[in-house]
């Protein structure tokens, strides 16, 4: 009877070992809901496994602020648990209206760890430092604030991420975003695609964009290299001749490319057929990633390697079908002038359209060169005709 208490004790006394955790996640989002003013009624409280209580939080490289603060929400994207309570915590003061300052990452985990955050549960991506920009007031009349606010409400309709095209409907061609779209799309290499781009947009930054011109005026410029991928642009804001406001705005910038995909997976050696490959159409971030994108470039080709389904096939996955292989019986022809002589020899190694390879005689040990011609067949390279006629004639003349 006392064995059969104490075992039925053990799941009770194993279950007290996840008290100390689930303690310390009540705790944190009780410490967190009293300091951005949260009411505990509003705090969620669950046992959760240390997995589930991870957060996630991805670098911006740039970011634009209005407020005196620069929050964890104005510089990163945050994923997880304490998403909700995170966001509107201060990490720095913000930089003089118009001005533009760099918060690196080291200085984020900082501010994070004087709250009295487990960084060991926290998970930290995207760029190691972010410019952050202060924006200006920008007086705006009655026309533009009614227009501005029914650009806000689509947006926030929309979601945080806003994608276009060049020629997308319900944006003003007039307004900034639409400069900038047609910006961003003349910056990028001439290459047959459609340039897909996104904005990751915040309600201040929405009616921004929805400026237009005139009465404003825009300038933009480049910040940095990048073409494709997170490219960043500083856009300064003129009304006549005074400056309103300068910003630096992030754009994702990708390229959709009808690409060749593979089917299915193909192995080393395997010829490529019409069903194992399709046309499809990708998004690009980054020029070498574009693909071969003509199937009759892939169909008859040999794989070189082994290709996944669904991957993107590129031009060092293929080498052309050899036509002779090594140690065929292949036919060689050999022209000299007038003279057209058939005859035999045995390939010493593989050779596709075009190649030269090396043949052995039948007769002897004698080795010649040769230009792969078709399937099996070869012709003498016109330089060793001479000194190889009588070799060849030897090694077996049908």
């Amino acid at each position: 009877m006392q064995d059969a208490m104490r075992n039925n004790l053990k799941p009770a006394l194993r279950s007290v070992h996840v008290a100390p955790l689930f303690l310390f996640g009540l705790l944190t989002n009780v410490l967190g809901a009293q300091a951005s003013g949260e009411t505990l009624s509003n705090v969620a409280v669950s046992a959760q496994t240390p997995e589930a209580m991870e957060t996630i939080v991805r670098l911006y490289p740039v970011a634009v602020v209005s407020g005196e603060q620069v929050t964890l929400a104005d510089v990163a994207e945050i994923q997880g648990t304490a998403a909700r309570l995170a966001g509107g915590w201060p990490i720095a003061q913000a930089p003089a209206p118009g001005r533009t300052e760099e918060i690196v990452l080291g200085e984020i985990r900082a501010a994070l760890a004087r709250r009295g955050i487990n960084l060991s549960q926290w998970i930290f991506r995207g760029a190691s430092r972010c410019k952050v920009t202060r924006s200006t007031e920008m007086p705006m009349n009655a026309a533009s604030r009614s227009r501005v606010a029914v650009d806000s409400e689509t947006v926030a309709v929309q979601g945080d991420s806003l994608e276009v095209s060049v020629v997308a409907d319900g944006i003003h061609p007039d307004s900034l975003e639409a400069a900038l779209r047609i910006w961003l799309a003349n910056q990028l290499p001439k290459q047959s695609g459609t340039p897909v781009i996104r904005f990751s947009v915040s309600t201040q930054l929405a009616s921004v964009m929805a400026l237009t011109s005139p009465p404003y005026r825009f300038e933009i410029a480049e910040v940095g290299k990048r073409k494709l991928g997170d490219v960043a642009v500083e856009v300064t804001v003129f009304e006549g001749q005074l400056v309103r406001q300068v910003l630096q705005i992030l754009a994702n910038v990708s390229l959709r490319v009808p690409v060749v995909q593979a089917t299915r997976a193909i192995n080393r050696g395997e010829t490529i057929t019409e069903n194992m490959v399709e046309l499809r159409q990708r998004d690009f971030e980054r020029m070498e990633d574009i693909g071969l994108k003509s199937l009759p470039l892939v169909i008859g080709q040999r794989a070189r390697n082994f290709i996944n389904n669904a991957e993107i096939v590129q031009a060092r996955h293929l080498e052309p079908l050899p036509l002779v292989e090594r140690n065929d019986l292949v036919t060689v022809w050999v022209r000299r002038g007038p003279l057209v002589v058939k005859s035999s020899a045995r390939a010493s190694g593989a050779g596709t359209y075009g190649s030269v390879i090396e043949l052995r005689s039948l007769m002897s040990r004698e080795t010649f060169l040769a230009t792969v011609t078709g399937p099996k067949t070869v012709e003498l390279v016109e330089e060793t005709a001479d000194s190889m006629l009588g070799a060849v004639v030897e090694g077996g003349r049908p």
